[in-house]
């Protein structure tokens, strides 16, 4: 029997190592060179290195729709210059894109693979966040939930405020109120986003039994600096009524 040779398969048959490695847009991606001869109308016609060589019955390039090709050195001064994807493949020599072009003449052009992990798929039964049935879909999905360390830094969530208030990621000028005041048991410690005091950023109450607190509540608050986004009090009892000995904390 014959050995299997590339030129008895076509790329929709079998997936190759390049293809599979292939970031879409680096040089291991690129799989074909040549000259851009124009792109007029939306077709873009190139000029192969030889008689062999053809967009649609290549052995070696198969040129498949949603393939990338990146057009450069265009005339007049890179006019049509930049990152395309393939339509439809209609000569040897010519396809059209998914994307508008402007028309030109001369330049290059590097036709390249898709990202491998289009090409790999996934069940995402049973998953919460991913939907997708490709792993390149389904990254894209998770990157898109993710927090930046700025996003992490305002988060409204009271564990980055227990027990001072704002600090990284949000603007100087926050405002401070302890009431009533003077006192050695305050009720109450707000922080506003500034002096004028209309919108609260954290807020501490506090319910005293003699000397010790027997209640502490935490409270933040949305952008708005009204409505209350998370809420945590504590319940605390005591022994020989200075000792803390228990602490309930309710979570809303």
């Amino acid at each position: 029997m014959s050995p299997l040779r590339k030129s008895d398969v076509s790329r929709s048959e079998v997936i190759t190592a390049p293809e599979l490695l292939s970031d879409g847009y680096g040089v291991n991606s690129i799989y074909l060179s040549t000259v851009v001869s124009t792109t007029s109308s939306g077709v873009i016609t190139v000029s192969l290195p030889s008689d062999d060589v053809s967009l649609i019955y290549s052995v070696d390039y198969q040129v498949d729709p949603g393939d990338i090709v990146w057009i450069y050195g265009t005339q007049p001064s890179g006019i049509a210059d930049g990152y395309y994807t393939i339509n439809q493949v209609l000569s040897d020599t010519s396809f059209t894109i998914n994307e508008a072009i402007a028309n030109s003449t001369d330049g290059y052009i590097q036709f390249r693979y898709v990202a491998g992990a289009n090409l790999v798929g996934i069940n995402p039964t049973g998953m919460e966040t991913v939907q997708s049935n490709t792993v390149q879909k389904a990254i894209q999905e998770l990157d898109v939930g993710k927090l930046s360390s700025f996003d992490h830094e305002t988060l409204r969530q009271l564990i980055h405020f227990i027990d001072e208030g704002p600090a990284d990621g949000f603007a100087s000028g926050a405002y401070k109120v302890i009431s009533p005041t003077p006192s050695v048991f305050p009720t109450s410690i707000v922080w506003y986003t500034d002096n004028t005091q209309t919108k609260k950023i954290v807020e501490k109450t506090i319910v005293w039994s003699g000397p010790v607190p027997s209640t502490i509540t935490w409270k933040v608050y949305n952008t708005d600096g009204v409505t209350v986004a998370h809420t945590v009090s504590d319940s605390i009892t005591y022994v020989s009524n200075i000792f803390e000995h228990t602490r309930t904390r309710t979570i809303s």
